[in-house]
């Protein structure tokens, strides 16, 4: 699945990005349910690699990854692309991914990330540091 997305930020800045990539990001809640009442295959997750302007991660099913480029308050990403196995709880994936292309903003508070649409919470994560060592590249 290939879909082009793009993630306006409301505040930006250098030390958000270095914040963003030094964590794992876990799906908590989308919308107003929580993850953990989703029956997917692995967690709704991502990270944020910087020096190769990528994210990572997973869809709940799918491995997710997607080129990005960031200017000033404005993050985009270029046709992210999916694995295609099919699973149990595919309109999970596409609820998410669907939740990515109306998101406008973020507020982003120590280990907790929140996806904003028109100023309404569409999704929150909890960081988790990646660990001393790991390639961050």
């Amino acid at each position: 699945m290939v879909v082009g997305l793009a993630l306006l930020l409301s505040a930006c800045n250098g030390n958000d990005i270095k914040v963003l990539a030094s964590q794992y990001w876990a799906l908590e809640k989308l919308g107003d349910e929580q993850a953990s009442s989703f029956e997917t295959r692995r967690p709704i997750s991502f990270r944020i690699f910087p020096d190769r302007q990528m994210i990572m991660g997973s869809a709940g099913c799918n491995q997710l990854g997607a080129k990005y480029t960031l200017d000033k308050k404005v993050l985009t990403f270029q046709s992210p692309v999916t694995t295609k196995m099919s699973c149990p709880a595919m309109d999970v994936e596409e609820r998410f991914i669907q939740m990515l292309l109306q998101v406008d903003g973020y507020i982003l508070e120590e280990s907790h990330l929140t996806l904003l649409s028109q100023g309404k919470k569409v999704a929150q994560f909890t960081g988790t540091p990646v660990p001393a060592g790991e390639k961050t590249k």
